[in-house]
């Protein structure tokens, strides 16, 4: 495998600027915040990257054209907005629907917003992992929030049933099953539905979710290179000898003879680098030896973050926040040994987990919706023209939201232009001469006429005059 395919992913997405099933909301991960941490095993996944780096591509030998980049993660951009009410902001997040291709946007409300000099939007990039969380669940019947009673699938066959994590010491599950009494509301509990506990189970593990950001990602990069740095055999610190060519073998960075530092060396690893035997550039891998392994004639073993327990926590919140491990990571088998054997089905560990190791289809799961609903969800107003017709005699939501595809003008004096900085003097513009038929009319028309309001103002009102906002020229998505 190339050198640290996937720290040579984050690498490329941090320094940017700018059996399948689909997930339910309740299958996203939230990391605690208190000791020791989630345990979890984060899932290699291989998804396609639409607009890869160019230290990525590596050239195909056999065809002589760039290989697809596979990154072991599903990345997508969400727009994410503070809208204030309740006496706090509440961030509301929805999927950018611009699409992939930088030259060919697609209409998107949060882009249009943004585009139009709306400050409350943000664009951001966000990444999503299959994991298999190793924790107890308690599966019970769905109840309806809004109308009450327990949820019946649409054949009446039963209740539809969903599984909630184990709450631990004060799990009211665990207690109803046990034959005690649930804890009220007053304890810190969720009101108690009153479920038979006949109707309860209890499971282990189950496949979820992570969604992270950047700094998350690199987070999850640094514990990446604590696990690689230790011999997956016996614990020891690795030592890097070089980096070599995955083909054949040949050393293309030796550490021992480089001069540069550990850090200049690790950064030029994850660009291609050519290698005059395969006469191609090629994507480099890590040359590792361990001294206690070789005492003992044995080959290390170099463990990856996709190959280990680890028990993720979360420190901080909103964008200040940091993905940490609360306790050190584990392997497979020192981990089995701490599982109940009664939940595997007398299956092995592994065979238990290869059951769980299937991937989400994120490209299911993050589908941008209709441009109504990133409206709805983003308070924004709906732009007509955007995706549907107006009904006659009704008026656009808010004024100053212009239908796609129709030109904007801005409100402009003579012998001024506006810009960023401020209005700037310039020359009179020259009028066009008049086709013919149309004499001169068109140059007597009221200067009142001519003059129109900016086609977009940002949601939030202020007190005072409003100020000029620049208008964006026509622009489905986000600028590259």
């Amino acid at each position: 495998m190339a050198m640290s395919a996937f720290r040579r992913s984050v690498a490329a997405d941090t320094k940017q600027k700018g059996g399948k099933s689909k997930g339910a909301f309740w299958d996203k991960m939230r990391l605690p915040q208190s000791q020791p941490g989630a345990p979890f095993i984060v899932l290699r996944g291989e998804f396609v990257d639409p607009l890869p780096s160019p230290e990525q591509i590596e050239i195909d030998p056999a065809t002589g054209r760039p290989k697809p980049v596979i990154n072991p993660y599903f990345k997508f951009r969400q727009h994410k907005r503070a809208i204030k009410g309740g006496g706090k902001d509440f961030f509301a997040d929805e999927v950018c629907s611009a699409g992939n291709d930088p030259h060919a946007p697609q209409p998107c409300v949060g882009c249009f917003a943004g585009d139009s000099g709306d400050k409350s939007i943000k664009l951001v990039d966000s990444f999503a992992f299959t994991i298999i969380h190793l924790a107890y669940y308690h599966g019970h019947p769905l109840i309806d929030r809004e109308k009450g009673g327990i949820v019946m699938k649409n054949d009446n066959s039963g209740p539809v049933m969903i599984q909630t994590e184990c709450g631990g010491r004060t799990c009211n599950f665990c207690r109803v099953l046990q034959g005690q009494p649930p804890l009220p509301p007053q304890q810190g509990q969720d009101p108690w539905p009153g479920f038979d506990p006949r109707s309860l189970t209890t499971t282990f593990g189950k496949r979820r979710y992570l969604e992270l950001g950047k700094g998350h990602l690199s987070d999850l990069e640094g514990i990446d290179q604590v696990i690689s740095s230790q011999c997956g055999n016996c614990r020891s610190q690795l030592t890097t000898d070089g980096f070599a060519c995955p083909t054949c073998n040949t050393m293309l960075i030796d550490m021992a003879n480089d001069p540069r530092s550990d850090e200049q060396i690790a950064q030029d690893a994850l660009r291609p680098h050519p290698c005059l035997r395969c006469n191609r550039p090629v994507l480099l891998k890590e040359v590792v030896s361990c001294e206690t392994c070789a005492s003992q004639n044995a080959q290390p073993l170099q463990l990856s973050i996709f190959d280990v327990v680890i028990h993720g926590m979360r420190q901080g919140e909103g964008t200040k926040s940091h993905v940490t491990q609360g306790l050190p990571h584990k392997t497979i088998d020192e981990f089995s040994k701490m599982v109940d054997p009664q939940f595997l089905g007398g299956k092995s560990f592994r065979d238990f987990l290869s059951e769980l190791a299937k991937p989400y289809d994120f490209e299911t799961v993050y589908a941008p919706r209709s441009l109504q609903e990133q409206a709805n969800r983003l308070k924004l107003p709906m732009p007509m023209g955007a995706g549907q017709m107006q009904p006659m005699g009704m008026q656009p939501q808010q004024p100053g939201y212009a239908p796609y595809g129709t030109p904007q003008q801005q409100v402009q004096q003579p012998g001024q232009m506006f810009a960023p900085g401020g209005p700037q003097m310039m020359a009179p513009p020259l009028q066009p001469a008049p086709q013919q038929g149309q004499g001169f009319q068109q140059f007597q028309q009221p200067q009142q006429q001519q003059m129109q309001q900016p086609m977009y103002q940002p949601p939030q009102q202020q007190n005072g005059p409003q100020p000029f906002i620049p208008v964006a020229p026509p622009h489905f998505g986000n600028k590259q």
